[in-house]
């Protein structure tokens, strides 16, 4: 841990000194992994990787500035629980103020029944209990925080990015072992906190939602905001998740556009491809490319498997019969909607119907 006095210092000259520190360190093969400035103590501390002192020397010695007034080694068990303390927090003030962003991970596993088809009944409640007390440890663990909770999906706030990261990597080696079955899919965003605290934008909960739904089940999607976050302590997902996918900004705007298309036309059996194209303004080759690149789906398959989840919701809540619900999900022909639903879920709408009422009994 190093310090510096920077009383006195302009910001440029303070942002002119950390970049020419960065420079040297990067050049003897080090890395500063956090910067805190506490302007009301005239005080810049940076947390160095650094081989031995003598490195950390080298890294000062003809740099200009401000007084360099001492270096202190921190153990390694110790780096994560003091990028922790400071991160998130403004350029000045002091560790312990509110954070600026908040980190959310949004968790979809398989539809119940669909499950106890696969399983039995007795072995899916035994595993959802399992998984459910599973959860609620390691969101303690982690000083999580639930903010919304359904039969198959959770919304969980995090106030730290070292604690969302190596909530997901538990996360993402259990979900491959244990709780492989229930095909869970993750998608993780950072939002900006509002006013009061526990509000999150309506937007960053969106699009983790979003994420969340479109990610496979062997991969986490990751937003842009929560990279960059990372990055600027320089943190690497892949170091506690893999495999990932980072989102771009650009693909953010696409998906939540996409989104929105669809969330407006999956019920219009007349809404084709060449609708959706003109609706995102991508002509169909570069639509089609970007679908396969960051959903893995067809932009046909896509509405088509967006038809049929909103479909399989319609069965689940409610008692229209299996041409009813073709209809209203967009399909002209039951039968091509029961070969499309029985091909993506394993069961055909009727047999899903019945098994809905095995469970109630």
């Amino acid at each position: 841990m190093d310090q510096h006095i920077i009383r006195g210092l302009s910001p440029e000259e303070v942002e002119r000194l950390s970049s020419a520190k960065k420079e040297k360190a990067m050049a003897l093969n080090c890395t500063v992994m956090l910067s805190w400035k506490d302007h009301d103590k005239g005080l810049q501390i940076q947390l160095i990787d650094a081989p031995d002192r003598d490195v950390i020397q080298q890294i000062h010695d003809d740099l200009p500035g401000c007084e360099h007034v001492s270096f202190t080694e921190i153990e390694e068990a110790l780096v994560d629980i003091l990028i922790d303390r400071f991160e998130g927090q403004p350029v000045t003030g002091s560790p312990g103020s509110s954070p600026s962003s908040v980190h959310m991970v949004y968790i979809e596993s398989e539809d119940d029944i669909l499950l106890s088809h696969q399983l039995g009944i007795h072995e899916l409640k035994s595993l959802q209990a399992s998984f459910s007390g599973f959860l609620r440890d390691i969101i303690g663990e982690y000083l999580g925080e639930i903010i919304e909770i359904s039969e198959r999906t959770q919304f969980i706030a995090f106030s730290s990015l070292v604690k969302t990261l190596n909530f997901l990597k538990i996360l993402n080696e259990v979900r491959s072992d244990s709780y492989r079955p229930m095909s869970l899919k993750i998608g993780v965003h950072s939002g900006v906190v509002c006013s009061d605290a526990r509000e999150l934008t309506r937007q960053s909960l969106r699009l983790s939602r979003i994420l969340g739904k479109i990610a496979q089940t062997h991969k986490i999607f990751v937003s842009s905001s929560f990279n960059e976050l990372a990055a600027n302590k320089l943190l690497d997902v892949c170091d506690y998740i893999s495999p990932v996918y980072k989102m771009t900004g650009n693909e953010e705007c696409f998906l939540l556009k996409l989104a929105e298309v669809l969330e407006t036309n999956w019920q219009d059996p007349d809404f084709e491809l060449s609708d959706l194209s003109d609706a995102v303004q991508l002509s169909k080759t570069q639509l089609y490319r970007k679908c396969t690149s960051i959903i893995g789906k067809s932009p046909n398959a896509l509405v088509r498997d967006y038809r049929l989840c909103r479909a399989l919701k319609m069965l689940k809540a409610t008692d229209r019969n299996v041409s009813e619900v073709a209809y209203d999900s967009g399909f002209n022909n039951p039968s091509y909607f029961s070969k499309c639903f029985n091909e993506r879920y394993g069961v055909r709408p009727l047999d899903y119907l019945n098994l809905k009422k095995a469970s109630l009994i």
